[in-house]
Formats: C-alpha cells, structure tokens, sequence
C-alpha cells in the first residue's frame, strides 16, 4: 500500500441516490481498508434506512443540523459531531438546515471492495 494525498480540489464527483459526493480515497487504492466519500448534503436529503452487510461506517458532521436513526436510536447530530454505524445495524439521516452542508464518511472494510456509484447503492440492502 502507498501513501495517498489528495487535493483539496480532487475526488470523482458522483451522485448517489440524490446526494451529491466526491470520493475522497477509494477502497480500491487501500487494499480495502478505508474509503473516504465528501458527501454534500441538501436541504431535507439523506439515504433510505439501509443496512451495509461488509462496511463499518463512520460519519463526520462538517457543517450543519442532522437527523440521524441508527440502530432504532434517533438523534440530532450537529457540526462536529461523529456517528459510528457498524455492518448489520440499520442507519438513516436526514439534513435539517436549508443551505447544502459537509459530512465525511469513512468506511471499513472486511475485505477489497471497489466503489462506483451503482456499487454504493448496491451495497445498501433495505430492511
């Protein structure tokens, strides 16, 4: 595995069911280890309830007012908060604010992935 830096301008633009994201580092490039995905929020925007069945997930809020459901739990994660989503347990969010925010996403895997946007939404199986 190498060292991966990338610039502040860099990442392929996609959009996952709605949401606009940049892959930040892609799992194909860690061995699988990690992805990061810059994921730009709209207003009233979110993924269904999903459950990943390979990835750990763990968001980082960068801006803004969020309605998180993880594990039947609901809460409001604000700027700066951090949520830990493990494979098997269902999770959900939805932006509250009215301006497009900022979250992080890193996700871990069990074993070498690649990311596309059909397999970031294949790799969602509903409840």
């Amino acid at each position: 595995m190498n060292p991966i830096q990338i610039a502040s301008d860099g990442g392929r633009k996609v959009n996952i069911l709605g949401i606009p994201m940049v892959i930040r580092i892609h799992g194909r490039d860690t061995g699988g280890v990690v992805s990061v995905v810059e994921s730009h929020d709209v207003p009233g925007g979110g993924p269904p309830p999903h459950i990943h069945q390979r990835e750990d997930e763990t968001f980082q809020i960068l801006e803004g007012d969020y309605e998180w459901t993880v594990g039947g739990k609901k809460f409001i994660a604000k700027k700066g908060a951090t949520i830990f989503a493990p494979r098997g347990i269902m999770h959900t969010y939805r932006y509250l604010d009215s301006q497009v925010a900022v979250s992080l996403q890193f996700s871990s895997y069990c074993a070498p992935c690649t990311i596309t946007p059909s397999s970031l939404t294949s790799m969602c199986s509903s409840p």
